[in-house]
């Protein structure tokens, strides 16, 4: 299939703590066949790891995506530490169709 041999990858020239401002990448590593990773301060592609990750299994302090875990996040499956939401939803606020409050937890443990 098409969609199978569709790899692309892409880094912005300009440098941040030694990331990429910028890193895209999108399917399978020629050399590995494994899934290309993308890491930079914003991260796009299947699997990422930036401070902003835009993906489908992301972590990132802004992950936004389909499995994400972060600070904040916006996803299908969303753990966020400060905010989360998504349809299955948990963190110390948390919205969603499957919401997991940790606020309420902390809240009663610590009076």
């Amino acid at each position: 299939m098409f969609l199978e041999k569709l790899e692309y990858e892409w880094k912005s020239r300009i440098e941040v703590f030694g990331l990429p401002l910028v890193h895209i990448a999108i399917g399978r590593d020629r050399g590995t066949g494994k899934l290309m990773v993308a890491e930079g301060i914003i991260a796009i592609g299947q699997m990422a790891r930036g401070v902003v990750a835009v993906a489908q299994f992301g972590i990132g302090v802004i992950a936004i995506g389909q499995f994400v875990a972060g600070i904040l996040t916006l996803g299908q499956f969303a753990m966020g530490i400060y905010f989360s939401c998504g349809q299955f939803a948990s963190g110390l606020n948390a919205t969603g169709q499957f919401a997991s409050v940790w606020g309420d937890f902390f809240r009663i443990k610590f009076k």
